[in-house]
């Protein structure tokens, strides 16, 4: 390979590496004021804190399915426990819903505006 087309490829890595950088950011960004408007507000019940950045709601549930695994365990009791996986949600939710629901709670107009023009461009479906 000549040097000029290595500089090149490491020139397009470069500007790759900077857009994942800046998305990175304003993802960052409009989360974080999504989630002070939802605090301010009072409008995400504790119950869905679970993902809020210094939450240990996660930990908190930990430690109780271990708590009542141990005491199941203990007592000689049956234990069944289950599981949900949230992950990929906003895949399976229309647009449009996500939407209008930031609007309904009451978030800035610019952010909805630039997630309504950003979930235009995204290419997900329902299977």
């Amino acid at each position: 390979m000549h040097q000029r087309n290595v500089i090149i490829i490491i020139i397009i890595i470069i500007i790759i590496i900077i857009i994942i950088i800046i998305i990175i950011i304003i993802t960052g960004i409009i989360a974080k004021r999504i989630s002070t408007h939802l605090e301010e507000q009072s409008l995400l019940p504790a119950e869905q804190k679970g993902c809020h950045p210094g939450s240990k709601v996660c930990k908190d549930q930990l430690m109780i399915s271990k708590t009542m695994y141990e005491d199941c365990r203990r007592r000689n009791k049956n234990l069944s426990v289950a599981w949900i996986d949230y992950h990929k949600t906003f895949d399976s939710v229309q647009h449009s819903w996500v939407e209008k629901s930031i609007e309904l709670v009451g978030v800035n107009s610019k952010i909805v505006r630039f997630c309504k023009l950003s979930m235009e461009k995204w290419n997900t479906r329902l299977i």
